[in-house]
């Protein structure tokens, strides 16, 4: 993402994405296990092929992306201090195997996932802030994945 559209999308998201994204945190924060099982079990039915790059005991994973997405919905106010942290989340990411094309995919399996779960309170402006704030996560994770390839990091996988 260019220095003119990460602006701008810190603009969208500081303005008036944060109060609507973090009121519809709530229905994730009322049960993250039960989110998160959703989530992963929308991302397997998507792309079955991603499953190998998971533990067999999901329960941990599930934990970690309920607490990151509320790391990251309570940190748009410090979002400049947010950047290092995703681009940290990405090269990390990298190393598990994924890759550039699997954000696509998450990022609709979570608008699908977050829209199930908030049932009701959901609408289009709801998923225009989350889609928003998912392109920038996705784009600082990818750069710092692209990051650790430049400097030489190997994957894990």
């Amino acid at each position: 993402m260019n220095a003119a559209a990460e602006s701008f999308v810190q603009d969208l998201l500081s303005k008036t994405d944060h109060p609507i994204l973090k009121h519809s945190l709530s229905n994730v924060a009322s049960d993250p296990a039960a989110f998160a099982g959703r989530f992963y079990a929308n991302l397997f039915a998507a792309m079955p092929g991603l499953r190998v790059l998971f533990p067999a005991d999901l329960s941990e994973q599930q934990m970690k992306l309920a607490q990151t997405l509320a790391m990251v919905v309570s940190g748009l106010d410090e979002s400049d201090a947010m950047v290092p942290l995703l681009r940290r989340l990405g090269a990390a990411h990298r190393g598990y195997g994924t890759k550039p094309a699997h954000y696509q995919v998450v990022g609709d399996v979570l608008i699908k996932t977050l829209s199930d779960t908030c049932g009701p309170d959901w609408n289009d402006d709801l998923e225009r802030s989350w889609q928003r704030l998912y392109q920038w996560v996705a784009a600082n994770m990818i750069a710092g994945a692209q990051a650790a390839a430049h400097a030489g990091a190997k994957p894990k996988f």
